[in-house]
């Protein structure tokens, strides 16, 4: 509501300095007759479709056709100002006829003032919208605004002769035994792969995973609890259903880093 107030009083004001452009009489209220208010009000209503219809057009062609391309969304301009045009044409011809009686648009300003001015504003109105559909992504309703959801980064790993891209949102633990790193995942599903702990903790998200010592990583996402030892060690609770005998103590001096990534307080 508050932004259909705001474009009627804008195009009212700009029909009102646009007329007395035409007619210096406008800015002079002592010499105001019918005709001024009427030409100032037909201004004024040609502006307010015109907007209202520019932006129905342009809408409209934005959900029922595929613009993803700055070639297509011209076109769908060059086709709205031609819309718009013709509207424009056909409410200036029907105001003169039907309110000045006239013979001939030759009689009028219609040629000298109103169709300049058309073209002037649609080719404004154009630039406008072009900036605001091309310069934000193509494609993406400007009413309905959303956001664009990242890219899941997954991680490559084995079993067997078999390769699986595994989201970074599925892994559970990850630990080093034998020399080989092992994948399991929150559905206890494990993989190999070929990536050194360094390299994942580096390439995982810090504020999901964290590194417990020099043979595991665990995702927040499995960790329950943990138990104080002595020396002020912690031993990290995780779900039972994963490998009991994983090494999951944490040494003293990484102890506080621990607590404050489990409490997002760091």
């Amino acid at each position: 509501m508050k932004n259909i107030v705001v474009t009627i009083c804008i195009t009212f004001v700009l029909s009102f300095l646009l007329q007395g452009i035409n007619d210096h009489n406008v800015f002079i209220f002592s010499n105001w007759r019918q005709n001024n208010i009427a030409n100032i009000l037909h201004l004024w209503f040609t502006f307010l479709t015109t907007y209202y219809l520019f932006s129905f057009v342009v809408e409209l062609g934005f959900k029922k056709l595929n613009v993803n391309t700055s070639q297509k969304l011209i076109r769908l301009l060059f086709a709205t100002q031609v819309i718009t045009f013709l509207w424009v044409i056909l409410v200036d011809v029907l105001y003169y006829i039907l309110y000045y009686k006239i013979d001939s648009l030759s009689e009028t300003t219609f040629y000298e003032f109103d169709v300049p001015l058309a073209i002037a504003i649609l080719t404004i109105g154009s630039v406008y919208f072009y900036q605001q559909k091309y310069l934000k992504p193509i494609g993406v309703h400007q009413s309905e605004p959303h956001i664009q959801p990242a890219l899941e980064k997954s991680l490559e790993a084995f079993k067997g002769s078999q390769s699986f891209f595994i989201s970074h949102s599925d892994i559970g633990i990850i630990h080093l035994s034998d020399k080989i790193v092992w994948v399991t995942t929150t559905q206890n599903q494990t993989f190999q792969t070929n990536f050194s702990l360094a390299d994942l903790i580096d390439e995982l998200s810090s504020s999901d995973f964290f590194r417990l010592n020099r043979q595991v990583i665990v995702s927040r996402k499995i960790v329950q609890g943990y138990d104080r030892l002595e020396y002020q060690k912690l031993a990290v609770l995780i779900d039972d259903h994963f490998l009991p005998e994983l090494n999951l103590v944490v040494s003293k001096y990484n102890a506080p880093n621990f607590k404050k990534w489990l409490t997002n307080s760091g």
